[in-house]
């Protein structure tokens, strides 16, 4: 039962609640080239080359959206959902 229960939980925090976090990307200045407007490509953090990335920085292209944005909230309806009925079926 704990391994299932923490299946479980993964499920539901995972796709579930941590998917606002698209929401938060558009908001998040780039670290590289933050004022191109078109595709970036540049040595990212762990020094490997990266082309053709799109920049969404909503600063930049004046656009809120992120790959995802809109169908972010269909995992967060039930995932939300059974945590509300794990947590009322815990408290009876």
């Amino acid at each position: 039962m704990p391994l299932v229960g923490f299946l479980a939980w993964f499920i539901f925090i995972g796709p579930g609640v941590a998917e606002f976090t698209h929401f938060i990307f558009p908001l998040l200045r780039p670290a590289i080239q933050a004022e191109l407007a078109g595709t970036i490509s540049g040595v990212v953090s762990n020094g490997r080359f990266v082309a053709g990335m799109p920049n969404y920085y909503l600063g930049t292209t004046g656009v809120y959206y992120f790959p995802g944005l809109y169908t972010a909230i269909l995992p967060m309806i039930p995932g939300i959902y059974a945590i509300v009925r794990v947590l009322r079926a815990v408290r009876r």
